[in-house]
């Protein structure tokens, strides 16, 4: 396993921006990697993931439409390598025909084959 890669998702980098349970938990795991030169990766959709996150937020009256706005664009000062693997639209697409699937947007997962050896971390 890679030890200098890890791969985040959306929950993880919402309790990064945003004051919530574990948050702190979780800034002591950024502030360890950072520390130790780990690289974080997530996957392309992490963004539309995040914004989606805060939306629900802004919904339920938590935050304001403006500090959510804000929150999303601080994502960019986590130094987070965003993946965008190839073919996977059309990757997705064939999943959610095989598996009879509504919508794909849930499905545009990496292949196995690119995240061999990555540890995926969730919040």
């Amino acid at each position: 396993m890679n030890e200098s890669l890890k791969v985040a998702d959306a929950s993880l980098a919402v309790k990064w921006l945003v004051n919530e349970e574990d948050s702190d938990k979780a800034l002591i795991l950024h502030r360890s990697w950072a520390d130790s030169g780990v690289q974080i990766a997530a996957p392309h959709h992490m963004l539309a993931e995040t914004a989606n996150a805060l939306h629900r937020k802004v919904v339920v009256g938590e935050i304001e439409l403006q500090s959510a706005t804000r929150i999303l664009e601080n994502l960019n000062t986590l130094e987070i390598r965003f993946q965008n693997p190839p073919n996977i639209h059309a990757g997705a697409l064939r999943l959610a025909d095989r598996l009879n699937q509504g919508a794909v947007y849930e499905l545009h997962l990496p292949s196995p084959s690119r995240t061999a050896g990555l540890r995926a971390v969730d919040g």
